[in-house]
């Protein structure tokens, strides 16, 4: 695989792993967003179809074309590691921390340089 294809899968296997993390039973319950009420009381939004599709729950609410790339792609395929997190019914509450940026003069307390 070029490197280039190699990482584009690295980022859509890492923002799958995020949906996959916040998704229980089928419903994507992390903040994000806009949020609509009949979405939520549906459990239904625009990642829905996608993850029917990658996943197996879900329903379907057949607005959004990411599902449809994904069922097109030749090459890429989900990590079995993902689909088991999306899957996992049994595990307790999950209280996720991260970190979507730092500041640059921060970066040495986390292991990241700036060079």
């Amino acid at each position: 695989m070029k490197n280039i294809q190699r990482r584009a899968a690295t980022l859509v296997d890492l923002l799958l792993f995020e949906i996959a993390v916040n998704t229980f039973n089928g419903v994507f319950g992390s903040s994000h967003g806009r949020s609509y009420s009949h979405a939520k009381m549906a459990a239904q939004e625009s990642i829905t179809d996608t993850q029917k599709l990658l996943f197996g729950e879900a329903c379907c609410s057949s607005d959004n074309m990411s599902a449809a790339a994904f069922a097109l792609s030749l090459r890429y395929r989900l990590p079995d590691v993902i689909h088991a997190i999306a899957n996992d019914s049994q595990r307790g509450e999950l209280l996720q921390r991260q970190r979507v940026g730092i500041c640059i003069d921060q970066g040495r307390l986390v292991g990241v340089s700036a060079g």
